[in-house]
């Protein structure tokens, strides 16, 4: 994908995540969210995205700056660093999220420990996914 098109996306994913937010927000606010927590989960979506489109911004109006992003962003060793970093940030979630587990039931905590497996296998579900997409992509 070039770069001025995935500038975009993440635009319109910052603008997602604000949308959101908001919307946690005023559920929160007008009493339809049954738990209080939505409305600072609401919070921390607005500000995600309003940091997203804010840089967004500022790169369209700093020819300069969104050249040195795209160089950034599209050096072969950057990339290369992008993607061992976040194969090895799976693989440590679901070591970790996978011993954890054994430890809640070994606590009796039942119902903890089937939330984060099942966060583990929707995890593996979207890599296996993902992987074959990007296998007859590539």
């Amino acid at each position: 994908m070039e770069f001025a098109k995935r500038m975009k996306v993440r635009a319109l994913a910052g603008a997602f995540c604000l949308l959101i937010g908001v919307l946690c927000i005023v559920l929160s606010a007008a009493g339809m969210a049954r738990d209080p927590i939505i409305q600072s989960f609401g919070a921390a979506f607005a500000c995600i995205g309003a940091a997203r489109l804010l840089r967004y911004y500022r790169l369209q109006k700093n020819p300069e700056a969104m050249r040195k992003r795209e160089i950034y962003e599209t050096d072969e060793r950057n990339v290369l660093i992008c993607i061992r970093a976040q194969s090895l940030a799976g693989s440590v979630y679901v070591t970790l999220t996978g011993l954890a587990v054994i430890a809640f039931f070994l606590t009796g905590q039942a119902q903890i420990a089937q939330i984060l497996a099942y966060t583990v296998c929707a995890f593996l579900l979207i890599y296996l996914l993902c992987y074959a997409f990007m296998k007859r992509r590539y």
